[in-house]
């Protein structure tokens, strides 16, 4: 039994709630962008790095206790062994990070104490546009 007569009103506020959750959903992803942006924009000034490198830096910024290895640079990139290797010990000579031992085969790399400083210089020497 109908008891709305065939009022379109519960409709329309129906599709305009869709569309105001989307258009919210859709801001917070581009802020999101944008704030990612922003932290990866000194990371693209420093030069000598390639991409995975600047992916790798991008995970320490964004977690200062992070410790990877060379194993999980290979599974993450989908690269070879000697790659992930010379990704990281590349990052280790430029100083942005560390290199520990876990035992006489295993290694660790973390951020080291120049991370911040590193990555401020790269602003600094690279300005953005404005």
């Amino acid at each position: 039994m109908e008891t709305d007569d065939l009022d379109l009103g519960y409709f329309v506020q129906y599709h305009l709630r869709v569309l105001r959750l989307s258009i919210e959903s859709f801001k917070s992803y581009a802020e999101q962008k944008l704030k990612e942006q922003e932290c990866l924009t000194p990371i693209l000034r420093i030069g000598g790095l390639n991409e995975r490198q600047m992916q790798i830096l991008r995970l320490y910024q964004e977690s200062e206790s992070l410790v990877l290895t060379g194993r999980e640079v290979e599974q993450r990139f989908g690269v070879s062994q000697p790659t992930a290797k010379s990704d990281l010990k590349g990052l280790v000579r430029q100083g942005f990070l560390d290199e520990i031992a876990y035992n006489k085969v295993k290694r660790g790399y973390l951020r080291s104490s120049h991370f911040d400083e590193l990555l401020d210089e790269a602003s600094v020497r690279w300005p953005a546009a404005r």
